[in-house]
Formats: structure tokens, C-alpha cells, sequence
């Protein structure tokens, strides 16, 4: 089994981005909103103190792929690359590059 661009495919039991991306109709975007409450903090290990004591919200975006949609660019911040990578996120994508 392949990828959209001809690479092999990875076996996994959970679903990847792009294959999620490849079936879901054009017209079904996603958004998830989700609070994040931060954990407690433990006075034996004051490496584990929060940033900050006030819940968070958290988002994610999720597009489908449409034939004929425009390419869009996408920059992260250096903390973001070096928390995932940018290999890792070629890898999902299917690209080599």
C-alpha cells in the first residue's frame, strides 16, 4: 500500500491526517474546542509548576482536501518545530522533502 504521492505506507491502527483529510467531504471541515485545565502543583518537584493557574483553551483545524483549492503556506515558531519537527510533520504529509 502507498501513500497519495506514491510512498510506502506506514502500518498503523489509528488513522493519519491526511488519509482522515483525503475521505472527509470537501464540505465538512473540523473544529475541536477544548478546555485544558493545568495539574496541580507538587512543592517536592518545583520543575512541575504550571505557567500559568488559569484554564486554557485550545483549538484545532482540520480541512478536508478539495480539488482545485489554492495552497496554503503554513510557519511555525521554533518552539513548535523543535517540540514535533518539521520531519515528522513531512512524514505524515507524505513528503520527502
Amino acid at each position: 500500500m502507498t501513500t497519495p504521492d506514491g510512498l510506502p505506507a506506514r502500518t498503523t491502527k489509528s488513522p493519519v491526517g491526511w488519509a482522515v483529510r483525503q475521505v472527509r467531504p470537501t464540505r465538512a471541515g473540523l473544529l475541536v474546542i477544548y478546555p485544558l485545565v493545568p495539574p496541580p502543583t507538587n512543592p517536592d518537584l518545583p520543575e512541575t509548576a504550571p505557567l500559568t493557574t488559569e484554564p486554557v483553551v485550545g483549538f484545532l483545524a482540520s480541512f478536508p482536501v478539495s480539488p482545485g483549492a489554492p495552497t496554503i503556506l503554513y510557519q511555525v515558531n521554533r518552539v513548535y518545530n523543535e517540540l514535533f519537527g518539521a520531519d515528522d510533520w513531512d512524514e505524515e504529509l507524505g513528503e520527502n522533502g
